[in-house]
């Protein structure tokens, strides 16, 4: 199988990734990424192979995802992502995940995902923890008799 077989078939070539992502085939890895641009799997590969920043184009498919996004920040990073901060903050869990786990402050760019779903509660009892509760009500306060 050579290049053009898999720019022919996707599907192959994701497939072929997978199984080199298994067998820590560093080299082929590198070779299919541009291929398949998959965030599943390139997050895989920064947590499995590279352990650590991947390149910068990589990084852009990543942030595409906002949960590969939110887990490349926290399980690989180990700190913020803010290539991946506009697609963390359209979904209310990672932004809370992101606010809690990574920043450990408030991510005022994911507060109306947030303030728009189960996770408002949860976002200001972690709020209230690190003192910052009340800058939050006043940025929002149809939540103070909340």
């Amino acid at each position: 199988m050579n290049i053009s077989d898999l720019l022919k078939n996707p599907s192959k070539a994701k497939s072929l990734l997978e199984k080199a992502l298994e067998n820590k085939d560093k080299e082929l890895v590198e070779i299919l990424i541009p291929l398949v641009k998959d965030s599943r799997l390139i997050y895989f590969y920064a947590l499995k192979i590279a352990k650590g920043k991947i390149k910068d184009e990589w990084e852009d498919t990543i942030a595409s995802d906002p949960t590969y996004s939110y887990w490349y920040s926290n399980n690989v990073l180990k700190g913020s992502f803010p290539k991946g901060e506009d697609i963390i903050a359209t979904d209310h869990y990672t932004a809370y995940s992101y606010a809690k786990n990574v920043l450990k402050d408030r991510f005022i760019k994911g507060e109306e995902a947030i303030t728009n779903s189960f996770w408002v509660k949860e976002y200001m009892k972690f709020l209230k923890e690190i003192n910052k509760l009340e800058e939050f009500l006043n940025d929002y306060p149809r939540f103070r008799a909340t």
